[in-house]
């Protein structure tokens, strides 16, 4: 039960601070990480409903940040971020059903 009691605490935690924890595991372990890809996953539309307290676009700049502050570091690993793109999501905007474009943001991401 602790287990997963400490899983469901990381969901609290800022992701500049899982990204540190993840670090510090991968070294405690033996490994030293060069390279972390966390992938954002869009599944709003799945779920019919817009998540507002960090949507996706939002999520996308705090992981360029992260990505920018990894990279200026003198240690440790670059994060390369992935966005989750949607179709759905598209065809919900399209429709009028979802206040962002999943195409635009993937848009913005590139930029």
């Amino acid at each position: 039960m602790g287990r997963y009691l400490n899983w469901f605490s990381l969901f609290r935690l800022y992701r500049h601070v899982l990204v540190d924890r993840l670090v510090a595991d991968s070294k405690a372990q033996g490994f030293n990480p060069v390279l972390l890809t966390p992938a954002l996953v869009d599944y709003d539309e799945w779920l019919y409903e817009d998540v507002d307290p960090s949507p996706l676009p939002r999520q996308m700049v705090v992981m360029d940040r992260i990505s920018q502050c990894m990279a200026k570091a003198k240690s440790g690993p670059v994060v390369h971020g992935y966005m989750g793109f949607d179709p759905l999501r598209g065809v919900a905007f399209r429709k009028g059903k979802s206040r962002v474009s999943s195409l635009a943001t993937a848009n913005s991401a590139l930029m």
